[in-house]
């Protein structure tokens, strides 16, 4: 409709004026928006868009047309009314239609984008919410259903070996229920849904520790205080599980070591897992361990920790080993 009114307009101004460029040119720059939405139209009608979503890009062009054509006509006005010689009002008006529409087009195609994406993200999250649900409720089945053998088979067999070896099937089934447990506190603090709380670090910091030494040839010792409440959730024992099991884990020393130590500061509680291993090779864990080029246990801690309001990172030790510090906010 913009596009017919400027050519019917500016075809009327060549039958008055002998020199058709200025009308020609006045034609091109108001008429071109025009023609401009017209292909947009088309265009986002092949784009997959929803009806609503095509409606909410049509009322942001009208808005757009409609706002800058009332300032405009506003401003003409005001002039009209001091006495000043209004040139080509008309010209005026149809220009800050075009351009006024092509920019709610603009604006109202990049909000419909953005709610588009906000409901796939939505669906996925939805998706990814339910698959979680049902693998931690097949999962947690299936894993008490082999922890109920191997307890059976430890309790009948007489043979010591099976015995053990049933006994070590029951401690791993035992450790992935745990971690099935807490993945959906990781969940809620990773989706910035999670009611942190005081949680005490040092009874935390002594069940990892007694979880890693009976699952890994390694000795673990603590130095802890009586109790040290941090604000967090039951996930920060993920965070301090996978600190003490990396440190277990990528042990090579032949006396393997690890240390875990937490101790007050001021309104700050620090953790530090300390090993006597190879160390670490990429240095842009001594900034933060989420930087580590790791999509593990590292980088796991590093993000929850962030989410507490801590901070984590690494240090080297004088002897081989390294200390991975973690800084939590002290609870009151």
């Amino acid at each position: 409709m913009l596009a017919a009114t400027a050519v019917v307009h500016h075809a009327s101004e060549l039958t008055a004026v002998s020199e058709p460029t200025g009308p020609l040119l006045s034609l091109a720059l108001d008429a071109l928006p025009a023609g401009g939405l017209v292909y947009a139209s088309v265009w986002l009608q092949r784009a997959g868009y929803s009806r609503d979503h095509e409606w909410r890009v049509l009322v942001c062009c009208c808005l757009g047309a409609v706002t800058f054509t009332t300032i405009t006509g506003a401003s003409l006005a005001i002039r009209a009314h001091e006495g000043r010689t209004l040139a080509e009002p008309s010209f005026s008006l149809l220009l800050s239609a075009s351009m006024g529409g092509a920019a709610g087009f603009v604006a109202g195609y990049f909000y419909v984008r953005a709610l588009a994406d906000a409901d796939r993200a939505r669906r996925a999250n939805d998706a990814l919410s339910f698959v979680n649900d049902v693998l931690r409720h097949d999962l947690r089945n299936t894993l008490n259903v082999v922890n109920g053998n191997a307890s059976l088979v430890a309790e009948r067999t007489d043979n010591g070996e099976l015995a053990s070896r049933a006994t070590a099937i029951q401690d791993q089934t035992d450790e992935a229920l745990h971690r099935i447990e807490s993945a959906g506190e990781m969940v809620a603090t990773l989706t910035e849904d999670a009611d942190l709380h005081a949680v005490d670090l040092a009874d935390v910091a002594v069940e990892c520790a007694d979880r890693v030494a009976g699952a890994h040839d390694v000795t673990v010792e603590t130095d802890l205080p009586d109790s040290a409440p941090v604000v967090a959730d039951d996930g920060v024992g993920s965070v301090v599980h996978n600190l003490v099991e990396n440190a277990a884990e990528h042990n090579d020393a032949d006396d393997p070591r690890v240390v875990v130590a937490v101790q007050r500061d001021g309104d700050r509680t620090r953790l530090e897992v300390t090993d006597n291993g190879p160390g670490f090779d990429d240095s842009a864990v001594h900034d933060s361990i989420d930087a580590v080029d790791d999509a593990g246990g590292l980088r796991l801690a590093g993000t929850l920790v962030d989410h507490y309001g801590g901070d984590a990172w690494a240090k080297d030790t004088d002897a081989p080993g390294a200390t991975v510090v973690v800084d939590l906010p002290q609870a009151t």
